[in-house]
């Protein structure tokens, strides 16, 4: 499912705005993470799984492709290195944060699927609204 998000989604990136096919696969993998607590077989989790990959894996594409565009100039390599090391760190809480949400609701796994959903949304709409000014101009019309 990765490989299909990142071939499929990688290709509609190229042709559209990165930070809103951003924004979009963030909230889709928000939405299939609300999803997960509703379903209760091996076909809807298999499919949800599925979503899960190829949304997280576009998301994942477009990441470097934003980082490029914010920090553009000779420390490109190095601003890389270390956003990408933020976000290898930013993601080492969050198995002990999941088994306290699980553990707080008596095994139940629904505010982990909700917080991480939550979660989600959030970094899309951060990348969406917060880094507006990272973005180039809209190149001139060439009828102008």
């Amino acid at each position: 499912a990765q490989g299909i998000g990142s071939l499929g989604l990688g290709v509609l990136a190229e042709r559209m705005d990165k930070y809103v096919m951003y924004l979009v696969c963030c909230l889709a993998s928000g939405a299939v993470n609300f999803a997960f607590p509703q379903v209760h077989t091996y076909v809807g989790i298999a499919s949800l799984s599925a979503l899960l990959g190829v949304f997280s894996a576009g998301a994942r594409l477009c990441f470097p492709s934003i980082v490029a565009e914010m920090f553009l100039g000779p420390s490109l390599g190095a601003m890389m290195g270390i956003t990408l090391a933020g976000y290898g760190v930013g993601a080492l809480p969050g198995p002990p944060l999941s088994s306290v949400f699980i553990n707080s609701a008596g095994g139940d796994y629904v505010s982990a699927y909700c917080v991480m959903g939550g979660l989600v949304c959030m970094s899309g709409f951060i990348a969406f609204f917060a880094m507006r000014r990272f973005r180039p101009a809209p190149p001139a019309s060439p009828l102008e």
